[in-house]
């Protein structure tokens, strides 16, 4: 039941993003304190642009690799430490 709830709302966003004449590629999700970067992903995922802004040596090394593990994602993400 969840994944067709997240579909739907997925779907959800689409249709008003559209209504206002916006694309997701248009939009740009700022993401201050990735962390390890799971909205990060999530986000970009979902067909948005990403800004994630990281400054724990740490964290930013599990988020290159987690971006470098899923190369389909990488236009869409921006790390900046």
């Amino acid at each position: 039941e969840r994944p067709r709830a997240q579909r739907l709302s997925q779907q959800l966003d689409a249709y008003r993003l559209q209504a206002r004449g916006l694309k997701r590629q248009e939009l740009v999700f700022i993401d201050i304190g990735a962390n390890i970067g799971a909205h990060t992903m999530v986000v970009a995922a979902s067909g948005f642009s990403v800004l994630a802004f990281e400054p724990l040596h740490v964290n930013i090394m599990s988020l290159r690799h987690t971006l470098c593990a899923n190369p389909a994602l990488l236009p869409r993400g921006a790390l900046i430490p």
